[in-house]
Protein backbone atom coordinates (compact mmCIF):
# COMPACT_ATOMS: atom_id res chain seq x y z
CA UNK A 1 0.00 0.00 0.00
CA UNK A 2 1.44 3.38 -0.99
CA UNK A 3 2.27 5.80 1.78
CA UNK A 4 0.15 8.99 1.89
CA UNK A 5 1.86 12.10 0.50
CA UNK A 6 3.48 14.19 3.24
CA UNK A 7 2.45 17.80 2.65
CA UNK A 8 4.47 20.76 3.92
CA UNK A 9 3.06 22.70 6.84
CA UNK A 10 1.61 25.49 4.70
CA UNK A 11 -0.39 23.05 2.54
CA UNK A 12 -1.87 20.92 5.33
CA UNK A 13 -4.52 23.50 6.38
CA UNK A 14 -6.20 23.09 2.98
CA UNK A 15 -7.20 19.61 4.08
CA UNK A 16 -7.71 20.34 7.78
CA UNK A 17 -9.76 23.57 7.58
CA UNK A 18 -12.71 23.41 5.18
CA UNK A 19 -13.48 27.04 6.02
CA UNK A 20 -10.43 28.04 3.95
CA UNK A 21 -12.44 27.15 0.83
CA UNK A 22 -15.17 29.59 1.87
CA UNK A 23 -12.61 32.31 2.48
CA UNK A 24 -11.07 31.73 -0.94
CA UNK A 25 -14.50 32.21 -2.51
CA UNK A 26 -14.95 35.46 -0.60
CA UNK A 27 -11.50 36.60 -1.72
CA UNK A 28 -12.43 35.95 -5.36
CA UNK A 29 -15.67 37.90 -5.00
CA UNK A 30 -14.12 40.85 -3.17
CA UNK A 31 -11.25 41.00 -5.64
CA UNK A 32 -13.65 41.12 -8.60
CA UNK A 33 -15.46 44.04 -6.97
CA UNK A 34 -12.14 45.86 -6.55
CA UNK A 35 -11.24 45.10 -10.15
CA UNK A 36 -14.39 46.80 -11.40
CA UNK A 37 -14.71 49.64 -8.88
CA UNK A 38 -11.12 50.47 -7.85
CA UNK A 39 -10.23 53.90 -9.29
CA UNK A 40 -6.54 53.05 -9.68
CA UNK A 41 -6.77 49.42 -10.70
CA UNK A 42 -9.98 48.82 -12.66
CA UNK A 43 -9.23 46.95 -15.84
CA UNK A 44 -12.00 46.12 -18.27
CA UNK A 45 -10.59 45.37 -21.75
CA UNK A 46 -12.54 46.43 -24.80
CA UNK A 47 -14.39 43.77 -26.73
CA UNK A 48 -13.58 43.28 -29.52
CA UNK A 49 -9.96 44.51 -29.13
CA UNK A 50 -10.16 47.31 -31.70
CA UNK A 51 -10.17 51.10 -31.56
CA UNK A 52 -10.54 51.81 -35.28
CA UNK A 53 -14.27 52.57 -35.29
CA UNK A 54 -14.03 54.77 -32.22
CA UNK A 55 -11.12 56.69 -33.71
CA UNK A 56 -13.16 57.29 -36.84
CA UNK A 57 -15.86 58.82 -34.67
CA UNK A 58 -13.33 60.98 -32.81
CA UNK A 59 -11.88 62.35 -36.04
CA UNK A 60 -15.34 63.16 -37.38
CA UNK A 61 -16.63 64.73 -34.16
CA UNK A 62 -13.60 66.86 -33.30
CA UNK A 63 -12.65 68.12 -36.73
CA UNK A 64 -15.85 67.72 -38.75
CA UNK A 65 -13.97 65.85 -41.44
CA UNK A 66 -15.34 63.38 -43.97
CA UNK A 67 -14.27 59.84 -43.19
CA UNK A 68 -14.10 56.63 -45.12
CA UNK A 69 -14.68 53.16 -43.64
CA UNK A 70 -10.94 52.63 -43.13
CA UNK A 71 -9.93 56.16 -42.14
CA UNK A 72 -9.33 55.08 -38.55
CA UNK A 73 -6.26 53.21 -39.77
CA UNK A 74 -5.23 55.68 -42.43
CA UNK A 75 -5.40 59.01 -40.60
CA UNK A 76 -1.97 60.21 -41.61
CA UNK A 77 -2.51 59.62 -45.33
CA UNK A 78 -6.14 60.70 -45.64
CA UNK A 79 -6.21 63.57 -43.13
CA UNK A 80 -3.18 65.86 -43.44
CA UNK A 81 -1.85 67.94 -40.60
CA UNK A 82 -2.62 71.20 -42.38
CA UNK A 83 -6.33 70.39 -42.25
CA UNK A 84 -6.20 69.83 -38.51
CA UNK A 85 -4.29 72.90 -37.41
CA UNK A 86 -7.35 75.14 -37.06
CA UNK A 87 -9.16 73.38 -34.19
CA UNK A 88 -5.96 71.96 -32.70
CA UNK A 89 -5.06 73.27 -29.23
CA UNK A 90 -2.44 72.28 -26.70
CA UNK A 91 -0.75 68.90 -26.51
CA UNK A 92 -3.29 67.01 -28.61
CA UNK A 93 -0.81 64.90 -30.57
CA UNK A 94 -1.56 66.61 -33.86
CA UNK A 95 1.97 67.93 -34.25
CA UNK A 96 2.92 64.32 -34.91
CA UNK A 97 0.59 64.24 -37.93
CA UNK A 98 2.84 66.68 -39.81
CA UNK A 99 5.93 64.72 -38.80
CA UNK A 100 4.37 61.45 -39.88
CA UNK A 101 3.27 62.88 -43.23
CA UNK A 102 6.84 64.09 -43.74
CA UNK A 103 8.15 60.70 -42.64
CA UNK A 104 5.94 58.80 -45.10
CA UNK A 105 7.15 61.06 -47.88
CA UNK A 106 10.81 60.53 -46.96
CA UNK A 107 10.37 56.76 -46.92
CA UNK A 108 8.61 56.77 -50.29
CA UNK A 109 11.35 58.93 -51.83
CA UNK A 110 14.18 56.75 -50.54
CA UNK A 111 12.69 53.25 -50.67
CA UNK A 112 15.56 51.94 -52.82
CA UNK A 113 17.99 52.52 -49.93
CA UNK A 114 16.61 49.47 -48.14
CA UNK A 115 18.15 47.06 -50.63
CA UNK A 116 21.84 47.71 -50.15
CA UNK A 117 24.85 45.77 -48.85
CA UNK A 118 25.14 44.67 -45.26
CA UNK A 119 25.42 47.64 -42.89
CA UNK A 120 28.52 48.81 -41.06
CA UNK A 121 26.73 50.15 -38.00
CA UNK A 122 23.47 50.27 -36.11
CA UNK A 123 22.03 53.62 -35.03
CA UNK A 124 19.59 53.18 -32.15
CA UNK A 125 16.94 55.49 -30.75
CA UNK A 126 17.89 55.20 -27.09
CA UNK A 127 14.97 56.95 -25.40
CA UNK A 128 13.39 53.76 -24.05
CA UNK A 129 16.71 53.01 -22.30
CA UNK A 130 16.50 56.35 -20.49
CA UNK A 131 12.87 56.98 -19.68
CA UNK A 132 11.97 56.09 -16.06
CA UNK A 133 8.78 54.36 -17.21
CA UNK A 134 10.64 51.92 -19.47
CA UNK A 135 14.36 51.69 -18.64
CA UNK A 136 14.08 49.07 -15.87
CA UNK A 137 10.93 47.41 -17.17
CA UNK A 138 10.48 44.85 -19.91
CA UNK A 139 11.00 47.24 -22.83
CA UNK A 140 14.26 48.66 -21.51
CA UNK A 141 15.64 45.31 -20.36
CA UNK A 142 14.70 43.56 -23.61
CA UNK A 143 16.28 46.37 -25.67
CA UNK A 144 19.47 46.17 -23.62
CA UNK A 145 19.58 42.43 -24.27
CA UNK A 146 19.19 42.96 -28.02
CA UNK A 147 22.03 45.50 -28.09
CA UNK A 148 24.38 43.34 -26.01
CA UNK A 149 23.67 40.43 -28.32
CA UNK A 150 24.46 42.57 -31.36
CA UNK A 151 27.65 43.93 -29.81
CA UNK A 152 28.94 40.45 -28.97
CA UNK A 153 27.98 38.89 -32.30
CA UNK A 154 30.55 40.81 -34.32
CA UNK A 155 28.04 41.23 -37.13
CA UNK A 156 28.34 45.03 -37.23
CA UNK A 157 31.26 47.37 -36.73
CA UNK A 158 29.61 49.71 -34.22
CA UNK A 159 26.39 50.40 -32.34
CA UNK A 160 25.54 54.06 -31.76
CA UNK A 161 22.85 54.72 -29.16
CA UNK A 162 21.50 58.25 -29.62
CA UNK A 163 20.22 59.58 -26.30
CA UNK A 164 18.00 62.46 -25.25
CA UNK A 165 19.84 64.97 -23.01
CA UNK A 166 16.59 65.81 -21.22
CA UNK A 167 16.28 62.23 -19.90
CA UNK A 168 18.42 60.30 -17.38
CA UNK A 169 21.63 58.75 -18.66
CA UNK A 170 21.71 55.18 -19.99
CA UNK A 171 23.00 52.75 -17.37
CA UNK A 172 24.56 49.29 -17.73
CA UNK A 173 25.25 49.71 -21.46
CA UNK A 174 27.67 52.63 -21.27
CA UNK A 175 30.57 50.28 -20.48
CA UNK A 176 29.62 47.53 -22.95
CA UNK A 177 32.36 47.15 -25.61
CA UNK A 178 31.12 48.02 -29.06
CA UNK A 179 28.28 50.29 -27.86
CA UNK A 180 28.64 54.06 -27.93
CA UNK A 181 26.09 56.33 -26.25
CA UNK A 182 25.94 59.86 -27.66
CA UNK A 183 23.61 62.86 -27.64
CA UNK A 184 24.65 63.81 -31.18
CA UNK A 185 22.45 62.69 -34.08
CA UNK A 186 24.78 60.96 -36.57
CA UNK A 187 25.36 62.59 -39.94
CA UNK A 188 24.30 61.38 -43.35
CA UNK A 189 27.46 59.35 -43.96
CA UNK A 190 26.85 57.21 -40.89
CA UNK A 191 23.19 56.64 -41.72
CA UNK A 192 23.89 55.68 -45.32
CA UNK A 193 25.75 52.58 -44.19
CA UNK A 194 23.63 51.84 -41.15
CA UNK A 195 20.50 50.22 -39.88
CA UNK A 196 18.23 52.59 -38.02
CA UNK A 197 16.83 50.57 -35.11
CA UNK A 198 13.91 51.90 -33.11
CA UNK A 199 13.44 49.48 -30.22
CA UNK A 200 10.15 51.00 -29.00
CA UNK A 201 8.34 52.98 -31.70
CA UNK A 202 5.02 53.02 -29.86
CA UNK A 203 6.32 54.61 -26.66
CA UNK A 204 7.57 58.02 -27.76
CA UNK A 205 6.69 60.88 -30.13
CA UNK A 206 8.33 61.24 -33.50
CA UNK A 207 11.45 63.40 -33.62
CA UNK A 208 14.49 64.40 -35.70
CA UNK A 209 16.10 60.99 -35.45
CA UNK A 210 13.04 59.39 -37.01
CA UNK A 211 13.22 61.75 -40.00
CA UNK A 212 16.97 61.19 -40.48
CA UNK A 213 16.63 57.43 -40.16
CA UNK A 214 13.71 57.27 -42.59
CA UNK A 215 15.42 59.39 -45.23
CA UNK A 216 18.99 58.11 -45.00
CA UNK A 217 19.35 54.70 -43.37
CA UNK A 218 20.16 51.63 -45.45
CA UNK A 219 17.45 49.75 -43.56
CA UNK A 220 14.79 50.70 -41.01
CA UNK A 221 13.95 48.19 -38.30
CA UNK A 222 11.57 48.40 -35.34
CA UNK A 223 10.90 46.06 -32.43
CA UNK A 224 7.21 45.67 -31.65
CA UNK A 225 6.28 44.70 -28.09
CA UNK A 226 2.51 44.67 -27.97
CA UNK A 227 -0.74 46.41 -28.85
CA UNK A 228 -2.02 46.58 -25.27
CA UNK A 229 -3.46 50.15 -25.50
CA UNK A 230 -5.68 49.02 -28.39
CA UNK A 231 -6.97 46.14 -26.25
CA UNK A 232 -8.07 48.43 -23.41
CA UNK A 233 -8.42 51.96 -24.81
CA UNK A 234 -10.65 52.98 -21.90
CA UNK A 235 -7.65 52.39 -19.62
CA UNK A 236 -4.69 53.52 -21.73
CA UNK A 237 -6.23 55.99 -24.18
CA UNK A 238 -8.87 57.81 -22.13
CA UNK A 239 -8.80 61.09 -24.06
CA UNK A 240 -9.30 61.66 -27.77
CA UNK A 241 -5.79 63.16 -28.02
CA UNK A 242 -4.33 59.95 -26.59
CA UNK A 243 -6.13 57.91 -29.21
CA UNK A 244 -5.12 60.13 -32.08
CA UNK A 245 -1.51 59.93 -30.93
CA UNK A 246 -1.68 56.15 -30.70
CA UNK A 247 -3.22 55.86 -34.15
CA UNK A 248 -0.42 58.00 -35.59
CA UNK A 249 2.16 55.66 -34.07
CA UNK A 250 0.34 52.63 -35.46
CA UNK A 251 0.51 54.26 -38.88
CA UNK A 252 4.20 54.99 -38.32
CA UNK A 253 4.94 51.26 -38.17
CA UNK A 254 4.38 51.13 -41.93
CA UNK A 255 7.49 53.31 -42.45
CA UNK A 256 9.82 50.48 -41.34
CA UNK A 257 11.27 47.84 -43.63
CA UNK A 258 11.21 45.18 -40.91
CA UNK A 259 8.99 44.80 -37.84
CA UNK A 260 10.48 42.27 -35.44
CA UNK A 261 7.91 41.20 -32.87
CA UNK A 262 8.82 39.82 -29.47
CA UNK A 263 6.43 36.86 -29.69
CA UNK A 264 4.38 34.93 -32.20
CA UNK A 265 1.21 36.31 -30.60
CA UNK A 266 2.37 39.89 -31.24
CA UNK A 267 3.49 39.05 -34.78
CA UNK A 268 0.06 37.66 -35.61
CA UNK A 269 -1.65 40.83 -34.43
CA UNK A 270 0.94 43.02 -36.13
CA UNK A 271 0.13 41.44 -39.49
CA UNK A 272 -3.52 42.32 -38.93
CA UNK A 273 -2.86 45.93 -37.94
CA UNK A 274 -0.04 47.02 -40.24
CA UNK A 275 -0.98 47.38 -43.88
CA UNK A 276 1.94 48.04 -46.18
CA UNK A 277 3.26 45.93 -49.01
CA UNK A 278 6.95 45.23 -48.53
CA UNK A 279 7.12 45.48 -44.72
CA UNK A 280 8.52 42.21 -43.36
CA UNK A 281 6.87 41.10 -40.13
CA UNK A 282 8.17 38.23 -38.04
CA UNK A 283 8.83 37.05 -34.50
CA UNK A 284 12.25 37.08 -32.87
CA UNK A 285 13.41 33.92 -31.20
CA UNK A 286 12.84 33.58 -27.48
CA UNK A 287 15.65 35.34 -25.59
CA UNK A 288 17.94 33.34 -23.37
CA UNK A 289 17.94 34.88 -19.87
CA UNK A 290 20.78 32.63 -18.69
CA UNK A 291 23.28 35.37 -19.51
CA UNK A 292 22.25 37.37 -16.46
CA UNK A 293 24.58 39.16 -14.01
CA UNK A 294 25.65 37.47 -10.82
CA UNK A 295 23.12 37.79 -7.98
CA UNK A 296 23.64 40.68 -5.55
CA UNK A 297 22.41 39.85 -2.01
CA UNK A 298 19.66 42.04 -0.57
CA UNK A 299 19.17 42.75 3.09
CA UNK A 300 15.91 43.18 4.94
CA UNK A 301 13.97 40.66 2.86
CA UNK A 302 11.52 38.23 4.55
CA UNK A 303 12.83 34.75 5.22
CA UNK A 304 10.08 33.18 3.11
CA UNK A 305 8.39 35.05 0.28
CA UNK A 306 6.67 34.84 -3.09
CA UNK A 307 7.99 37.30 -5.66
CA UNK A 308 5.71 39.35 -7.94
CA UNK A 309 7.83 40.99 -10.69
CA UNK A 310 5.08 43.45 -11.59
CA UNK A 311 4.85 47.18 -12.23
CA UNK A 312 2.01 49.49 -11.30
CA UNK A 313 0.58 49.26 -14.82
CA UNK A 314 -3.07 48.18 -14.50
CA UNK A 315 -2.71 45.22 -16.85
CA UNK A 316 -0.01 43.78 -14.55
CA UNK A 317 -2.74 43.22 -11.96
CA UNK A 318 -1.05 44.10 -8.68
CA UNK A 319 -4.36 43.75 -6.81
CA UNK A 320 -4.47 40.20 -8.13
CA UNK A 321 -1.06 39.51 -6.58
CA UNK A 322 -2.26 40.87 -3.22
CA UNK A 323 -5.40 38.73 -3.50
CA UNK A 324 -3.23 35.67 -4.22
CA UNK A 325 -1.24 36.46 -1.08
CA UNK A 326 -4.52 36.66 0.86
CA UNK A 327 -5.42 33.25 -0.56
CA UNK A 328 -2.09 31.79 0.56
CA UNK A 329 -2.78 33.20 4.01
CA UNK A 330 -6.19 31.50 3.90
CA UNK A 331 -4.54 28.09 3.44
CA UNK A 332 -2.08 28.78 6.24
CA UNK A 333 1.10 29.74 4.35
CA UNK A 334 3.08 32.06 6.66
CA UNK A 335 5.29 33.86 4.15
CA UNK A 336 5.22 37.31 2.53
CA UNK A 337 4.75 38.86 -0.91
CA UNK A 338 7.56 40.98 -2.42
CA UNK A 339 6.46 43.17 -5.33
CA UNK A 340 8.97 44.56 -7.83
CA UNK A 341 7.35 47.97 -8.04
CA UNK A 342 7.48 51.40 -6.53
CA UNK A 343 4.12 51.90 -4.84
CA UNK A 344 3.16 55.60 -4.70
CA UNK A 345 0.99 56.57 -1.76
CA UNK A 346 -2.37 56.43 -3.59
CA UNK A 347 -1.59 52.96 -4.91
CA UNK A 348 -0.28 51.71 -1.58
CA UNK A 349 -3.34 53.09 0.25
CA UNK A 350 -5.74 51.36 -2.12
CA UNK A 351 -3.81 48.07 -1.97
CA UNK A 352 -3.74 48.27 1.84
CA UNK A 353 -7.50 48.79 1.86
CA UNK A 354 -7.99 45.81 -0.46
CA UNK A 355 -5.74 43.63 1.73
CA UNK A 356 -7.80 44.45 4.83
CA UNK A 357 -11.04 43.65 3.00
CA UNK A 358 -9.48 40.31 2.03
CA UNK A 359 -8.46 39.59 5.62
CA UNK A 360 -4.72 40.07 4.97
CA UNK A 361 -2.39 42.15 7.13
CA UNK A 362 -0.89 44.80 4.77
CA UNK A 363 2.47 44.22 6.47
CA UNK A 364 2.59 40.88 4.62
CA UNK A 365 3.43 42.52 1.27
CA UNK A 366 6.27 44.88 0.37
CA UNK A 367 7.25 46.92 -2.67
CA UNK A 368 10.87 47.24 -3.84
CA UNK A 369 12.07 49.43 -6.72
CA UNK A 370 15.19 50.87 -8.30
CA UNK A 371 17.00 47.54 -8.14
CA UNK A 372 20.01 46.44 -10.14
CA UNK A 373 19.71 43.41 -12.38
CA UNK A 374 21.79 41.33 -9.95
CA UNK A 375 19.43 42.18 -7.07
CA UNK A 376 16.42 41.13 -9.13
CA UNK A 377 18.13 37.84 -9.90
CA UNK A 378 18.80 37.33 -6.17
CA UNK A 379 15.09 37.81 -5.45
CA UNK A 380 14.19 35.16 -7.99
CA UNK A 381 16.72 32.74 -6.57
CA UNK A 382 15.52 33.17 -2.99
CA UNK A 383 11.77 33.31 -3.58
CA UNK A 384 9.68 30.20 -2.93
CA UNK A 385 7.94 30.96 -6.24
CA UNK A 386 6.99 33.92 -8.40
CA UNK A 387 3.54 34.97 -9.61
CA UNK A 388 2.55 36.73 -12.84
CA UNK A 389 -1.22 37.44 -12.78
CA UNK A 390 -1.16 39.95 -15.66
CA UNK A 391 -4.14 40.38 -17.99
CA UNK A 392 -2.10 41.20 -21.08
CA UNK A 393 1.53 40.85 -22.20
CA UNK A 394 3.64 40.89 -25.32
CA UNK A 395 6.12 38.24 -24.16
CA UNK A 396 6.66 38.36 -20.37
CA UNK A 397 10.36 38.43 -19.60
CA UNK A 398 9.73 37.61 -15.91
CA UNK A 399 8.75 34.07 -16.91
CA UNK A 400 12.10 33.58 -18.65
CA UNK A 401 14.05 35.27 -15.84
CA UNK A 402 12.29 33.32 -13.11
CA UNK A 403 12.75 29.92 -14.72
CA UNK A 404 16.40 30.69 -15.56
CA UNK A 405 17.02 31.50 -11.89
CA UNK A 406 15.48 28.19 -10.79
CA UNK A 407 12.35 29.84 -9.42
CA UNK A 408 9.03 28.29 -10.53
CA UNK A 409 6.44 30.79 -11.70
CA UNK A 410 2.65 30.64 -11.64
CA UNK A 411 1.24 32.74 -14.46
CA UNK A 412 -2.04 33.83 -15.99
CA UNK A 413 -3.51 31.95 -18.92
CA UNK A 414 -2.87 34.36 -21.80
CA UNK A 415 -1.36 33.53 -25.23
CA UNK A 416 2.21 34.83 -24.63
CA UNK A 417 2.46 32.83 -21.38
CA UNK A 418 1.14 29.73 -23.10
CA UNK A 419 3.63 30.29 -25.92
CA UNK A 420 6.50 30.16 -23.41
CA UNK A 421 5.33 27.47 -20.99
CA UNK A 422 3.65 25.09 -23.41
CA UNK A 423 0.25 23.38 -23.54
CA UNK A 424 0.56 21.24 -20.41
CA UNK A 425 1.68 23.80 -17.79
CA UNK A 426 -1.21 24.75 -15.45
CA UNK A 427 -1.98 28.44 -16.01
CA UNK A 428 -4.53 30.48 -14.11
CA UNK A 429 -7.46 32.83 -14.53
CA UNK A 430 -6.17 36.35 -13.75
CA UNK A 431 -9.64 37.32 -12.47
CA UNK A 432 -9.75 34.40 -10.01
CA UNK A 433 -6.99 34.50 -7.34
CA UNK A 434 -8.05 31.13 -5.96
CA UNK A 435 -6.90 29.47 -9.19
CA UNK A 436 -3.37 30.76 -8.49
CA UNK A 437 -3.54 29.50 -4.91
CA UNK A 438 -4.46 26.00 -6.11
CA UNK A 439 -1.44 25.84 -8.42
CA UNK A 440 0.89 27.52 -5.92
CA UNK A 441 -0.06 24.92 -3.31
CA UNK A 442 1.39 22.23 -5.57
CA UNK A 443 4.39 24.31 -6.65
CA UNK A 444 5.34 25.15 -3.06
CA UNK A 445 5.14 21.50 -2.09
CA UNK A 446 7.90 20.62 -4.59
CA UNK A 447 9.66 23.75 -5.78
CA UNK A 448 12.52 22.04 -7.61
CA UNK A 449 10.23 19.69 -9.57
CA UNK A 450 8.10 22.61 -10.75
CA UNK A 451 11.19 24.61 -11.77
CA UNK A 452 12.61 21.64 -13.70
CA UNK A 453 9.31 21.07 -15.50
CA UNK A 454 9.10 24.70 -16.58
CA UNK A 455 12.73 24.76 -17.68
CA UNK A 456 12.05 21.81 -19.98
CA UNK A 457 8.89 23.48 -21.30
CA UNK A 458 10.71 26.66 -22.25
CA UNK A 459 13.54 24.61 -23.72
CA UNK A 460 11.01 22.95 -26.01
CA UNK A 461 9.42 26.24 -27.10
CA UNK A 462 9.78 27.14 -30.76
CA UNK A 463 13.15 28.65 -31.75
CA UNK A 464 14.46 28.86 -28.19
CA UNK A 465 18.24 29.27 -28.15
CA UNK A 466 18.14 31.04 -31.51
CA UNK A 467 17.83 34.54 -30.09
CA UNK A 468 21.35 35.67 -30.94
CA UNK A 469 21.13 34.45 -34.52
CA UNK A 470 17.69 35.96 -35.03
CA UNK A 471 18.81 39.35 -33.69
CA UNK A 472 21.85 39.33 -35.97
CA UNK A 473 19.74 38.43 -38.98
CA UNK A 474 17.38 41.22 -38.03
CA UNK A 475 20.19 43.73 -38.55
CA UNK A 476 22.58 42.34 -41.15
CA UNK A 477 20.02 40.37 -43.15
CA UNK A 478 16.55 41.08 -44.45
CA UNK A 479 14.58 38.66 -42.32
CA UNK A 480 13.75 38.85 -38.57
CA UNK A 481 13.42 35.09 -38.16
Amino acid sequence: MARPLALPHYCAPVLLRPRSTLRLRRIDAEYRRALIDGPLWSYVPASPPSIGDELDAIVAAHWNLPISPDSGRRLATSVHGSRLHGPSTGDDGLGEVDLLTDLLGAVAADRDAASGPNPDSVVVDGRCLQHPDFAQRGIGRYTAGVLRTLARSGGVRSIIVVTDPSLPAVVDLDTEPGIECTEVVPGTDVFRRSVFLDPAPMTHPLGPLDRAGAAQAARRVAIVYDFVPAHAPNVYLPESADRIRYLIRLQRLSTFDTLACISEAVATECRERVERTGTRIGALAIPDPADEPDPIPMSGMPESFVFAPLGADRRKNLPGAVAVMAGLDAIGWPGHLVILSHLPDPHRIELNDLARRLGLDPARFHGVAGLRSGEIRWLYQHAEASVMPSFDEGLSLPILESVAAGCPIVASDIPPHRELLGPTEPLCDPARPSSFVAVLRDVLSDRSAAADRQRLAIGAAARVGEFGRSVERLVVGPEPT
